[in-house]
């Protein structure tokens, strides 16, 4: 059953909060989950932050995306790397990313796929 768009961001938004408190501690600030097509075509998710205060704004899940959860996670992910951690890498993927990304995935029981780190 596909869902509206303002049911998947609420579920996305609850999601958030959840696995805030299962796979990052609690250590993610407030940011809310967006869904919404994005472009170019392929794009799952972004996070989308304040340069100059360093703090998350929101995060876009596509609603084209083929796994919600994972997709989630991973821009969580980034949200902990940059914001939490300080990383301010130039490339989106670096070895920490992925190594954090991994372990996540992992405690979730998922896989860490090659197109998981495609866009």
């Amino acid at each position: 059953m596909k869902l509206k768009t303002s049911e998947l961001s609420g579920n996305l938004n609850l999601a958030y909060w959840l696995l805030n408190k299962t796979l990052f501690e609690g250590r993610l600030p407030d940011c809310k989950v967006k869904v919404a097509n994005l472009s170019p075509e392929g794009l799952d998710g972004a996070f989308i932050y304040d340069e100059t205060t360093n703090t998350p704004k929101y995060l876009i899940i596509s609603s084209k995306a083929s796994d919600h959860i994972k997709t989630l996670v991973h821009e969580m992910t980034h949200v902990y790397h940059r914001i939490i951690l300080g990383y301010k890498d130039k490339v989106d993927h670096p070895p920490s990313f992925v190594r954090l990304l991994r372990s996540r995935y992992k405690k979730l029981g998922l896989t860490l796929d090659p197109e998981d780190l495609e866009n």
